[in-house]
């Protein structure tokens, strides 16, 4: 195996090779293809280990993102069942709202402590917020409509 490289340093390699023999060889054929084998699956657990990383993060964001579908849709059960109650004062409308309320600041609370940025978790605690106040206000029409309630019935 005589190489008609330009240079001498390769030419030396190739002696190297023809002086070893088929059973060297062979061996150190394999040899190389494990060794690239374990760096590729080297690479390869590097990359599933950040991409499990990636996949916790994202589960963490879909259950906030489902915690506040589920909050806006109580925060429309508490607009329709305030509106109900303003039309008829029924106690079932009354009761929709502090179920609906109470589950709403519950998901909220959750979501603000599962929040992964500072932003979100200041969206979170100030819609928490608003909520509270919104309890507030419903609260004291409800108890001013029950005293026109019991006011006309006298």
């Amino acid at each position: 195996m005589l190489c008609l490289a330009p240079t001498r340093g390769l030419w030396i390699i190739d002696m190297r090779l023809a002086a070893m023999g088929i059973r060297t060889r062979i061996y150190s054929g394999f040899g190389v293809l494990v060794a690239l084998s374990l760096a590729m699956a080297g690479f390869g657990y590097y990359g599933l280990s950040n991409v499990g990383a990636e996949v916790g993060k994202m589960d963490v964001l879909a259950g906030n993102v489902s915690r506040v579908m589920e909050a806006s849709r109580l925060l429309e059960v508490i607009r329709r069942a305030g509106t109900r109650y303003r039309i008829d004062a029924s106690e079932s409308s009354a009761q929709d709202i502090k179920t609906a309320e109470a589950r709403a600041a519950a998901l909220l609370v959750e979501a603000a402590a599962t929040a992964l940025s500072d932003q979100r978790r200041k969206l979170y605690n100030g819609v928490g917020a608003t909520l509270r106040t919104l309890v507030g206000t419903n609260a004291e029409f409800t108890t001013f409509a029950n005293a026109l309630a019991e006011q006309v019935a006298v």
